[in-house]
Parts: structure tokens; sequence; C-alpha cells
């Protein structure tokens, strides 16, 4: 290999090395940074796309009732003390962290429950944990036993 390199004319070893850097370039071109410029289009699109879904859910949820299109101002106590006394549930609330009640309730009839918690989702309370059982006091008479809540916050 040593014979064969030092057989070549200065111009035959220049135009070698022009052509092994060319090859390299073009390997390096088409090896790495060809994938890696598809890839990043590809996940680009992708993120594109996610935005679009998560865009048209939240004009889904809007449209359904399911979080209010008109979010409030009012903290989550006052929008819990209004949906109550509306429904005339008696209740002791606690703020487990910022953003979460935690929510004792006496024994009351499950209907009543159930159309409460539909008002504290128009609101904007949604409900992140409820879990209940039958009371024996009365029929259809449900003994909450955890009831947490967080407050909707506006996407934009």
């Amino acid at each position: 290999m040593i014979n064969w390199w030092q057989g070549k004319t200065l111009r035959e070893k220049v135009f070698i090395f022009l052509l092994a850097g060319s090859c390299l370039m073009a390997g390096i071109m088409y090896g790495i940074v060809t994938p890696l410029n598809n890839g990043i289009a590809r996940l680009s699109a992708e993120n594109i796309r996610l935005a679009d879904e998560i865009t048209w859910l939240n004009n889904a949820a809007h449209r359904k009732g399911i979080v209010p299109a008109n979010p409030t101002t009012a903290t989550m106590e006052q929008l819990l003390a209004n949906t109550a006394r509306q429904s005339g549930i008696q209740y002791k609330s606690q703020k487990t962290d910022p953003q979460t009640l935690s929510i004792s309730l006496a024994p009351l009839p499950a209907n009543t429950l159930f159309v409460w918690l539909q008002a504290l989702q128009h609101s904007g309370l949604q409900v992140t944990q409820l879990d209940f059982s039958a009371h024996p006091s009365g029929k259809n008479s449900v003994k909450v036993i955890t009831l947490k809540l967080r407050q909707v916050k506006p996407h934009g």
C-alpha cells in the first residue's frame, strides 16, 4: 500500500484526497443528515397533528358541556359554596393542595348527589376522585367516602 501511494504523482494524490473527501461528505450527508432531517420533519408533522387534535378535543368538550366554555374567575371554594347552596347540600371542605379540594358530606339521596355533581361539572369543578357506598339509614341513600375536586382551567 505504501509503495502504491508513493508511486502516485502529486496531482493524483490531490485527486485521491478530493475523491475520498467527496465520498466521506456524501456518506455523512446521506447516512446521517438526511435521515435526521426526515425524522425532524416527521416529528414536526406529528406535533402539528397532535396540536390540532387537542384543539378539536377542547372544542368538543366545550360543545358537549363537559368543560365550561366561559370559565369563571371565582375560586374553587366560591364555586363549591354556590352549587352546594343551590342544591341544598351541607358539606365540609379542606384544601389538600393548591388545585384540589377534599369534600366531606353527610349521607344524602343518590339522585341529589348526582345532580349536584353535574352542577359542579357545569360550574367548572371537575371530580377527580369519588368513592361512595349505600347507607343503611334510608332507601336510595349514599354515604360519600371520598370526594375530591379540582378547578378546570381555560386552555389557550
